[in-house]
């Protein structure tokens, strides 16, 4: 395997963790729950209406009465997911929230690619059940049959920048990367709002090693969100690859300012310090790292 082909598990996982870093999304902001509500005829109400943003706050609501109601994490990803295929307004909140529902009710999933699979028997030149199906797919890491589906969508709206994104996430899977880069530039290329898309893909060349692409796309996320401290630390590293260790140094310094309690941001400093033999820097920078966090260790 080549050094910058990543196993599938591991990228899935760098995926996670970037989806869970970056500030996403309506469902993580505070929502005022009415006692008597019917939150679940709301909900379904609001994704016919196509009004997916109160969808997410009466499925969220439904959560909040019962953490284990799996149909409403269910309706929840699907509402987060369908707000990136209509508006491109990307949450990426749904891979949590499947999460849950493959641990408490994983029989869900399977009856959501079924139900999809006969809505493109009544339906098939609707872009949302390949676009649902293709991310569920790809959700079991059934990766070839995700491409299919992407592909699909695509077809149906050339301009989809959810077709683009979770195809060239697929590709990287497969190791075709110069489709993923091609599928990637699609994205970039487009009219997008949220600059957490953009980070996750330079976020995701950081990890394969590839600097130069990962600048490309995290200067633009910063050009759209300077107000985020994670795409400076993910920039940071990124300098690092291509060895402009004062390009680094000033993004965790970024990162610092916006967040100055956050012990990786000064422990990533001190190691481009060392890389720049500026013991010194170095040496106050680890300080500052154990006095944000005594038992730290840097993951």
């Amino acid at each position: 395997m080549r050094r910058n082909q990543l196993r599938i598990d591991s990228l899935f996982l760098l995926i996670a963790l970037v989806f869970g870093a970056l500030p996403l999304v309506a469902q993580d902001e505070a929502v005022e729950c009415e006692e008597d509500a019917d939150y679940g005829e709301r909900a379904q109400a609001a994704v016919v209406a196509e009004e997916f943003d109160a969808a997410i706050d009466a499925y969220t609501c439904l959560i909040e009465r019962d953490a284990e109601d799996y149909e409403a994490y269910l309706g929840r990803a699907i509402a987060a997911l369908l707000a990136g295929v209509e508006n491109a307004d990307f949450s990426f909140n749904a891979l949590g929230d499947l999460d849950q529902v493959a641990a408490g009710a994983p029989e869900l999933i399977d009856e959501t690619i079924a139900r999809q699979t006969a809505e493109i028997a009544a339906r098939a030149d609707e872009v949302s059940p390949y676009a649902l199906r293709g991310y569920f797919y790809l959700y079991l890491r059934q990766v070839d049959r995700a491409i299919l589906d992407f592909d699909r969508v695509i077809s149906l709206n050339p301009d989809s920048q959810f077709g683009y994104l979770y195809r060239g996430i697929s590709n990287l899977l497969l190791a075709n990367d110069a489709k993923a880069a091609s599928d990637f530039r699609q994205v970039a290329d487009g009219e997008i709002d949220n600059p957490s898309v953009l980070a996750l893909i330079g976020a995701i060349y950081t990890e394969r090693q590839q600097g130069e692409e990962a600048l490309e796309y995290l200067d633009q996320a910063i050009a759209l969100d300077a107000s985020n401290p994670e795409f400076y630390s993910y920039r940071a590293f990124a300098n690092t690859l291509v060895e402009d260790f004062a390009a680094a140094e000033a993004d965790y310094t970024a990162a610092i300012n916006l967040d100055p309690e956050n012990a990786d941001y000064y422990a990533g400093r001190a190691y481009i310090y060392s890389l720049m033999g500026r013991s010194d820097r170095l040496i106050a920078d680890l300080t500052e790292a154990l006095d944000s966090a005594p038992d730290y260790q840097r993951g």
